[in-house]
């Protein structure tokens, strides 16, 4: 990408869960400093802004310090609404976004977008620091380089989630082999699942730990809480989250007893199943992970307080490296884990009415 646009820096820049970014890949003149594994809050990209990346796969900026040109009459005339100027190439940008690659020394920038099953991935971002045109069929160029490699983030996610299918699959045979019979002990079938196939549970989502509970009866596998406290987490989780699938990679931020156990249950994925006044769930467990978190400046001043005392976003001024160290929280759980989840959950429920309609 940097040899055919001749930018001083390209990057590939990934969106996290959370909104925030990740420089993952970064090619680069020898002399400029290294981004690579920087992280940027989420108001550095805001969700308006990745909403137009989203429909447009490429946008430029070829001069930072130019200034806008007006558009009259500002609203259309036949619907006198205001121009819709999303796909158009010519658009200017925040000012906002202006000021923050001015803070950064950024003359020019063009985006690439990529696209993984319909949700922004994320962008190849090119920074020059003069200011530099891109011609169109340089443009299309890259528009298409960015569509080969969204159909291979694409491509990888099939692959990811194929291999994700089969482990469901045998997790569901396994269940559906215990469970099979015409006995109404739901319990002791499912004791006798854990204490063969807990393992797979825990593969199933990446967990440390896995607690099954059937009417207040509870079966464990991996590590997990004292009896306890799993009652209480779990009547908290029916009362407070009484969702079908609930999910969490900070406990302790929505539930303060869990700092007790951080250690064992930083992070929860639950999938519960409500019928005939009973309740049956599954509740996954991971480990508190601590890490040093390097951001391109500090994340934690996404805006200012004008000389009006209103408070307005602002882009941040330092991009100087700002390490943090995040404690209590687990990893985070991806699409993939909690799909699975999702089909192991439509698994128990038929088990549930199997033995619902024998105990009749």
């Amino acid at each position: 990408m940097r040899q055919f646009t001749e930018y001083a820096r390209v990057m590939i820049y990934r969106f996290e869960t959370d909104g925030s970014g990740i420089v993952v890949a970064e090619d680069k003149q020898p002399e400029l400093e290294p981004f690579l594994g920087l992280h940027y809050p989420a108001s550095d990209i805001p969700k308006q802004a990745r909403q137009l990346y989203y429909k447009n796969w490429v946008r430029i900026i070829v001069n930072v310090n130019d200034a806008p040109v007006p558009i009259y009459p500002l609203n259309n005339p036949i619907t006198h609404k205001n121009l819709d100027l999303s796909y158009a190439t010519l658009r200017s940008v925040s000012p906002i976004h202006i000021e923050y690659l001015q803070n950064m020394g950024v003359s020019a920038s063009l985006c690439t977008s990529l696209i993984n099953d319909q949700k922004l991935w994320g962008l190849i971002v090119c920074h020059h620091y003069s200011p530099k045109f891109v011609p169109y069929e340089l443009r299309q160029a890259c528009e298409l380089l960015g569509q080969f490699m969204s159909v291979e983030l694409f491509r990888q996610y099939q692959k990811n989630w194929e291999a994700y299918q089969k482990k469901v699959k045998k997790i569901q045979q396994l269940f559906r082999q215990e469970l099979s019979g015409h006995e109404s002990d739901l319990i002791n079938r499912i004791r006798t699942m854990i204490d063969s196939s807990g393992q797979y549970l825990l593969e199933l989502v990446n967990a440390q730990g896995v607690v099954i509970g059937l009417q207040g009866e509870l079966t464990e596998f991996g590590e997990t809480l004292p009896k306890p406290d799993l009652h209480d987490l779990l009547s908290w989780l029916r009362s407070y989250y009484p969702e079908e699938i609930f999910y969490t990679d900070r406990l302790a931020e929505i539930y303060p007893p869990a700092q007790n156990y951080i250690n064992k249950a930083a992070g929860l994925l639950a999938i519960s199943i409500y019928l005939d006044q009973a309740t049956y769930q599954i509740v996954w467990f991971r480990s508190e992970i601590i890490q040093t978190v390097t951001w391109g400046g500090n994340p934690n001043k996404p805006v200012v307080i004008d000389d009006n005392d209103q408070v307005r976003l602002s882009p941040r001024k330092s991009f100087e490296a700002w390490k943090e160290t995040v404690s209590g929280h687990a990893l985070g759980w991806n699409e993939l884990e909690i799909n699975a989840a999702i089909e192991l959950r439509n698994t128990l429920m038929l088990a549930v009415l199997h033995f619902s309609h024998f105990a009749l």
